[in-house]
């Protein structure tokens, strides 16, 4: 399939804010600009790092840019690339096509720039089982309002699948709001007869969000869904089914930082992986299900003056079938960790909720490990359970500093203290240091 880039550009008429020089509140006042000129555009853009030959350039009370025109009092284009010059508001909307069966783009790139409200809307659908979908967005503002919608989704049949979602959200205002909505969607089935095919799904997610505000309230919501699905029926021959086997980083991957002088921070992040894998007519042959540092994986950091929330929720689901073959070799592998640091403000909260649930036969080998993190200046609470083939270890902490973890191996589960605190032994948020290896080890021992 092929891909097409989309590039919006929206800037204010006299005044411009460069995206990459823009660390936090202090440095959100915008640069000076000259726009007013073709010399003046052209440098603009190349300080960007964007060829100016073919830019639309819109200028008007009200520009928008996409499939369908609001009407009356709005410049209008079709165009793909633009710039758009405006006092009051620009828009964006990077959808697919309404002409006909055609998809969407699968690369959309928005940098929109104020005083006014810039809204950018960015959806991307396919069917394709090796695709990339990318969507960046970077809104600058000194009074107005960035609001930015994300929505990707890939939905894909086939015995061989390789797809993978990235967004971006970059959103730096004065005393103005910003606003981010992220929803990232995977469903992978294979169904097959062959007597001697492969079943291989891999799909990975990553998102975003990084807003600064000086007196406005940031507000982030994500929610990142994957499912994958495969079947063989083939009699003869061994079965080989691998689901996100790769040991190339999590799956399922969000960021957020939230960084505000004296207003507010909302943050919400859901995470879901629900993988399953059935062989019913085979007795030989492997499935396996995740890597050691694969799973999910999310980390929101806040800062304010004001009132900081954050909830994180991870469900994450593996199931193996038959579940009393002895001859098929069965491997599940679940590793999911979020953490959450707050500073600022006394009444900040932070909830982090973590389940996980692993099912396969009796000889199966599986291993998984559970992190949550949270130390804020307010109260945080981590509630964990793990379910693996039927027994079910629960962990929870409540305080201003929690740390804690459960460890499966062997058909074992062992969660940590529930109350840790700042000597915790256990160092959650790089997957690269302590829990990680001891994941592994698990794995090299068995």
């Amino acid at each position: 399939m092929r891909k097409t880039l989309t590039l919006l550009l929206a800037v204010a008429l006299t005044t411009v804010a460069g995206a990459s020089g823009a660390t936090g509140p202090a440095s959100s006042k915008p640069a000076a600009q000259n726009l007013s000129t073709s010399a003046g555009v052209e440098r603009y853009l190349t300080s960007l790092g964007i060829y100016a030959k073919g830019v639309v350039v819109q200028r008007g009370t009200r520009n928008y840019a996409g499939p369908s025109c609001p009407g009356k009092g709005w410049s209008c284009t079709k165009a793909k690339r633009v710039l758009q010059i405006s006092q009051n508001e620009n828009r964006f909307e990077c959808t697919p096509s309404s002409a006909g069966p055609q998809t969407g783009p699968n690369s959309c790139t928005i940098v929109q720039n104020g005083p006014g409200t810039n809204r950018a809307r960015c959806v991307e659908r396919s069917d394709s089982p090796t695709v990339t979908q990318t969507c960046s967005i970077v809104q600058t503002n000194a009074s107005g309002d960035n609001e930015a919608y994300v929505k990707q989704t890939i939905d894909a049949d086939g015995a061989a699948s390789d797809v993978r979602q990235a967004a971006s959200v970059t959103q730096m205002n004065g005393t103005g709001s910003n606003r981010s909505h992220i929803d990232q969607t995977i469903s992978q089935r294979s169904k097959s007869r062959e007597s001697s095919g492969a079943q291989i799904q891999e799909g990975h997610q990553t998102a975003s969000v990084m807003q600064t505000s000086v007196t406005g309230d940031n507000a982030s919501d994500i929610d990142q869904s994957l499912d994958q699905d495969a079947e063989a029926k083939n009699e003869d021959g061994p079965v080989m089914q691998e689901q996100n086997a790769e040991n190339t980083g999590p799956n399922t991957d969000a960021t957020v930082s939230q960084t505000n002088t004296m207003g507010e921070n909302k943050s919400r992040l859901h995470q879901r992986n629900d993988l399953r894998a059935r062989a019913k007519k085979n007795d030989t042959g492997n499935q396996t299900q995740g890597s050691s540092d694969g799973g999910l994986n999310g980390q929101v950091d806040q800062s304010s003056a004001g009132i900081s929330v954050s909830h994180v929720q991870q469900d994450e689901k593996q199931r193996l079938q038959p579940e009393k073959n002895t001859a098929l070799m069965q491997e599940q592998f679940g590793p999911l960790s979020c953490c959450s640091s707050q500073t600022g403000n006394p009444a900040n909260r932070v909830k982090i909720d973590q389940q996980s649930t692993q099912e396969a036969g009796d000889n199966a080998f599986q291993s998984n490990a559970v992190f949550g993190n949270c130390v804020t200046s307010g109260t945080c609470s981590v509630d964990q359970r793990v379910r693996e083939n039927g027994g079910t270890t629960t962990n929870s902490c409540d305080g201003f500093s929690c740390q804690i973890a459960i460890f499966c191996a062997e058909g074992q589960c062992t969660p940590t203290s529930g109350g840790c605190g700042t000597d915790c032994a256990i160092t959650i948020g790089d997957r690269a240091t302590a829990p990680t290896s001891k994941l592994l080890a698990f794995r090299r021992g068995r």
